[in-house]
């Protein structure tokens, strides 16, 4: 059952989650000059009128919603991202689901998978070209694994051995929780039919 803070929330764009800068839309209002409002914050608002126990949410992804979910949930956490983002949200979640995700966005431009699909999704996003990565101004503020820190929530993970887009990023990040003791449960496909 849909609630009216669900269809507000789904309404809502990414565009407010972006780093600040040229290549990059701003999280800034143009207008105001201040930080744009995040859904996050309206959720924590209202959570006595919708009977919320924030400490309980949890934020699921897949596939590039797992890189989101992740960044999002760095983000609820990190004090750095949020003053490099312009935005700070007060919710932290309870839990976080991450289903085949990006989380090293270095390591995923090194794996070549076929037609250059990863570059081509990479300057798409960031609008530069891959040449140009190394130099990139923003390219601290891409990958969530160096923000997870002892305070990240437990997670689930569901990956691939074979996966075709994202192929090692989880194990990457389960060698990251295990080095932080973060408590995280996973489950690994190793049939070529589920590879993503």
């Amino acid at each position: 059952r849909s609630t009216p803070l669900a269809e507000k929330m789904r309404a809502r764009t990414l565009d407010e989650f972006k780093p600040r800068g040229t290549a990059v839309k701003s999280a800034t209002d143009e207008k105001t000059e201040k930080p744009k409002y995040t859904i996050t914050n309206k959720v924590d608002e209202n959570k006595k009128q919708f009977k919320l126990d924030t400490k309980r949410i949890a934020v699921y992804g897949d596939s590039a919603g797992a890189y989101y979910a992740s960044m999002l949930t760095v983000l609820c956490l990190s004090k750095k991202l949020q003053k490099e983002f312009n935005l700070f949200p007060k919710l932290k979640f309870g839990a976080v689901v991450l289903n085949c995700g990006l989380y090293d966005v270095d390591r995923s431009l090194k794996n070549r998978l076929i037609f250059d699909l990863n570059i081509k999704i990479f300057e798409s996003y960031t609008g530069i070209k891959e040449k140009d990565f190394k130099d990139y101004e923003f390219k601290h503020l891409l990958s969530p694994l160096p923000y997870i820190k002892k305070n990240f929530p437990p997670v689930c993970l569901v990956y691939a051995d074979k996966d075709i887009f994202c192929s090692g990023q989880t194990e990457i990040l389960i060698k990251k929780l295990e080095a932080l003791d973060i408590y995280y449960e996973s489950y690994r496909s190793i049939s070529i039919l589920r590879n993503h």
